[in-house]
């Protein structure tokens, strides 16, 4: 893929400004997420050709991004951290996954995006205690996935339905 064609798949023009590249990726990373689309292969591949489109943007001229370097390295290393996640996660490897987030938003402590994928394994692993009969240590995990991005709608949506579970 060209820079032209990384453009074009994140629906923006050339000269878009930081600000606009930034809001085309989180819109098409919501519509392609991996969690919003269990189970399908398409949405898969284009999530990860939006990642290599975005960072090649990024890479292509820092400059006329009005972005510096350094901000330039920890997007992508956010990134990178962001697909070793993904990865993590669907081996079920989640206490590497949790440790491997907690060190990115130790290092990016602001980034709402690095807390929402926090806050996002932390209520996987609060499932999987669940499921394996460790009840209260599941709770704990959901509980601290709430406060970790406790704006996320959905995510609060999503673990009141685990804790209504467990209540039954």
């Amino acid at each position: 893929m060209n820079l032209t064609d990384c453009y074009q798949f994140l629906g923006i023009s050339t000269k878009a400004n930081l600000e606009e590249i930034k809001a085309a990726y989180r819109r098409l990373a919501l519509k392609y997420h991996p969690d919003r689309n269990p189970n399908n292969s398409k949405a898969h591949d284009l999530f990860i050709n939006l990642n290599n489109a975005y960072n090649k943007i990024l890479n292509s001229n820092p400059e006329s991004l009005s972005i510096s370097s350094q901000e330039q390295e920890e997007e992508i290393l956010k990134w990178n951290y962001y697909q070793d996640l993904q990865k993590l996660l669907q081996e079920g490897r989640i206490v590497r996954a949790i440790a491997l987030v907690e060190a990115l938003a130790h290092r990016l402590p602001k980034d709402l995006e690095v807390r929402q994928w926090q806050a996002i394994t932390y209520q996987e692993w609060g499932k999987i205690l669940i499921n394996s009969g460790q009840i209260d240590k599941g709770k704990i995990y959901l509980q601290k996935a709430l406060k970790t991005d406790p704006h996320n709608l959905s995510l609060l949506a999503t673990i009141r339905n685990e804790l209504a579970k467990i209540n039954r």
